[in-house]
């Protein structure tokens, strides 16, 4: 199902985004 494969992009993406947020910080 394309929605299911989205929510699972969006999910990655997220989780992604803010593990480059944590390396910034530190």
């Amino acid at each position: 199902d394309r929605r299911e494969a989205a929510k699972l992009l969006d999910i990655s993406l997220s989780s992604l985004y803010r593990k480059i947020e944590e390396l910034e910080i530190s």
